[in-house]
């Protein structure tokens, strides 16, 4: 029994302390409501954060932008909504040479740059525009709070590599290789200072395909050198590249022939007055075709050459565009047959001359016969004596 009354006392005495607490509340309120002391709720202070964003207008490579970038950063306030006060940053350059950090948005000696954020301001937006790689720190502060600094790092190569490429004869070459040499792969300024570096160089030729790679800019300056060994007019195409993608285009054309032309021509027996026969040359084309001294025209792409009844020796020389030459001796045995005709010259000039004596001869006995003298009349007889 006492146990229960000890437990009824303490619900009692729980129950008048609630009820206690409550009035006190309601209390409270009222008179807060009337006095002229405001009191504040607690609040705790929140430092406010500042995004960032690089705008670009072509995708990076290897870390590099190859054109100019547009910073932007905004700032989110803080959730106890203090004023901001502004965003501070500074943007700095790389310089290969000192080896430091060179700011480059110092106002008045100081290196930290302050952009006034207003209530409904769009944050900082500016340009960078010059190759090199790139530092930029910045925070944010509000009234009581300042951000963390913090850094980010960007690159920039706008300019495309150079290259050199050996001149190369416009003739052809009648070895078996020719070397295009490729040097002076460079990326403009020190490497990792203004520009990217080389990369790498890439030549085709014909369908083939290959890639010389760089480690530095020393061994990119040494270049390559492209071996042509493929007969024919072989066009070389070359590419040199930077870590930013930016390219360099050249294109030459190598000519290689080796090789002499060929022909049909060939010893043979033939019933005909003239012999004919073929020459090639796959690579550079044929020149000239000399035939025991006298050179020859093609006609319908063959070539005829005039033989006489009996045994021809014929000495072809054939040369290609290139120059090489081929030189062969042929022996033409030709038997033509012959063909027997009736010489009726003599005949005509008898038949002439027959004709000439003739009326000759006619225009003579019409001249006699209409030319002769009347006969004289026959004197009378001598009278008789009587």
């Amino acid at each position: 029994m006492k146990n229960v009354r000890k437990n009824r006392i303490v619900a009692i005495a729980l129950m008048a302390v609630f009820i206690g607490a409550i009035f006190a509340t309601a209390l409270s309120a009222s008179v807060l409501s009337t006095s002229p002391v405001k009191v504040m709720p607690l609040a705790f202070s929140v430092t406010p954060s500042t995004t960032i964003h690089f705008l670009n207008g072509t995708p990076t490579v290897n870390g590099w932008n190859t054109t100019a970038v547009q910073v932007n950063m905004t700032v989110i306030k803080a959730q106890d909504a203090e004023a901001i006060r502004g965003i501070f940053y500074d943007l700095a350059k790389w310089n290969a040479t000192t080896h430091q950090w060179v700011n480059t948005t110092a106002v008045g000696g100081k290196p930290w740059t302050n952009y006034n954020v207003t209530a409904g301001g769009k944050g900082v937006n500016f340009w960078v525009t010059q190759n090199g790689s790139w530092r930029i720190r910045f925070n944010a502060s509000d009234t009581s709070d300042k951000e963390t600094t913090n850094a980010t790092y960007f690159k920039i190569d706008m300019v495309a590599p150079t290259q050199t490429v050996s001149a190369v004869g416009s003739t052809w070459y009648t070895v078996p290789y020719v070397l295009v040499n490729v040097t002076g792969v460079n990326d403009t300024a020190k490497y990792w200072m203004n520009s990217s570096g080389a990369n790498k160089t890439v030549y085709t030729i014909g369908t083939t395909s290959a890639t010389k790679y760089y480690q530095n800019e020393t061994t990119a300056l040494a270049g390559v050198s492209i071996n042509v060994t493929t007969q024919g007019a072989n066009v070389v195409n070359i590419t040199s590249y930077d870590l930013a993608g930016n390219k360099v285009d050249n294109s030459v054309t190598v000519k290689i022939d080796t090789v002499a032309p060929t022909t049909t021509a060939a010893s043979a027996n033939i019933t005909v007055g003239y012999y004919t026969f073929t020459a090639t040359d796959v690579s550079s084309g044929v020149a000239t075709v000399v035939v025991n001294g006298t050179t020859v025209t093609a006609v319908g792409g063959v070539y005829n050459v005039t033989v006489t009844n009996g045994v021809n020796t014929l000495v072809i020389n054939i040369t290609d565009v290139a120059g090489n030459v081929l030189s062969k001796t042929v022996t033409i045995t030709a038997t033509i047959a012959s063909t027997t005709t009736t010489d009726y010259t003599m005949i005509i000039i008898i038949v002439v001359i027959v004709i000439i004596i003739i009326v000759v001869l006619a225009v003579v006995m019409m001249k006699r016969k209409g030319g002769k003298a009347p006969a004289a009349e026959e004197a009378p007889a001598a009278e008789e004596k009587s």
